[in-house]
């Protein structure tokens, strides 16, 4: 448990450190960082009453890693999607991938779980009773980014794709 509360006060002060460091033109640049990219989805086309996977693709900055969808540490902030879409199409649970065995210099004994590199969300999406047409899809990627010394601020980074109903 003091391993616990240890690790959690360490991230959050290296995250009130680096939110405090620098001049305002170094603290509006962070505001705006985001440590990962996302491919575009495009354009999906699905049948009425019909199922689709969508593959969300993204992509964690070289250097950096994010927490999974489940870290091992209750005072770890998941990565997480939040999808807002249509009231005709239906989105399933997100399906996470699982995450990678990482340690820390300074304790290399407590194992986090975390994403790096190239990361996959399954994204299961139904059309009910839609007309045909297209439908917007707006999506929210919640995360927080760390390095091999201190974490950042949690971020959001917004995706969108249109789903066409034919």
């Amino acid at each position: 448990m003091k391993r616990i509360n240890l690790l959690a006060a360490i991230v959050l002060f290296l995250s009130a450190t680096i939110c405090f460091a620098g001049d305002n033109d170094d603290l509006l640049s962070m505001k705006k960082q985001q440590w990962i990219t996302v491919e575009p989805v495009g354009t999906v086309v699905i049948g009425n009453g019909k199922h689709i996977d969508i593959k969300l693709h993204f992509r964690v900055n070289d250097g950096f890693h994010i927490n999974s969808h489940t870290p091992k540490n209750e005072a770890l902030i998941p990565t997480s999607l939040r999808i807002i879409s249509s009231k005709y199409l239906k989105v399933g649970n997100v399906k996470y991938p699982a995450g990678k065995a990482f340690a820390l210099p300074f304790d290399p004994d407590e194992k986090l779980d975390v994403y790096s590199g190239d990361v996959v969300l399954n994204v299961p999406i139904t059309a009910k009773s839609a007309k045909p047409g297209d439908y917007q899809v707006t999506a929210e990627i919640q995360y927080q980014a760390c390095n091999d010394r201190s974490c950042f601020p949690p971020r959001t980074l917004w995706v969108e794709w249109t789903v066409t109903v034919k």
